[in-house]
């Protein structure tokens, strides 16, 4: 009886997750660097930060010109 009632909580909370996949809003900030060479012939390291969602996937940035200055 008591792997009967494991396997309907299993299933019950699978279910629940299944269901709550779309609505997840959780979001990760990613670091990139590049190498820039500035007009004096240095280089130097510029980090680019990238938002991305619970799947890695880049979140879509607002146009430059909606940005706040």
């Amino acid at each position: 009886m008591g792997n009967f009632a494991g396997a309907g909580v299993a299933a019950g909370e699978g279910v629940v997750t299944g269901i709550a996949a779309p609505f997840d809003s959780t979001t990760h900030v990613i670091r990139r660097w590049h190498t820039v060479t500035t007009p004096d012939g240095r280089s130097i390291q510029v980090s680019e930060d990238i938002l991305v969602d619970s799947q890695g996937n880049p979140v879509t940035p607002r146009s430059p010109s909606a940005q706040p200055k």
